[in-house]
């Protein structure tokens, strides 16, 4: 009885050690050449799609000024960010529609 109950739980396990690498969104309220900083880290998604989404909004509420950047296998080395793979911002679609 105790195994059949192990073995959904070894399986979640096992599944929560290959989920995919999540996207990690770095913002800036202001444009800027210099490197990301690992306070600037907005948040984590699951996609990427996600995450450039999360991007353009909090750059309209920052009526339409700043920077971000989606990136994945970030880490943080003496408060610089740092991403083996990083996204191209996108424009939003309201942005698109506007010019």
């Amino acid at each position: 009885m105790l195994r059949i109950a192990l073995v959904p739980l070894v399986v979640l396990l096992l599944g929560a050690c290959t989920q995919s690498d999540q996207w990690t969104l770095a913002f800036r309220a202001e444009s800027s050449d210099a490197p990301w900083q690992f306070s600037e880290v907005a948040g984590h998604y699951h996609t990427l799609e996600q995450c450039q989404a999360k991007g353009d909004g909090l750059k309209r509420l920052n009526g339409d000024k700043g920077q971000f950047q989606c990136g994945q296998q970030c880490e943080a080395e003496q408060g610089q960010l740092s991403c083996a793979v990083i996204a191209p911002s996108t424009l939003s679609p309201m942005v698109h529609a506007n010019q």
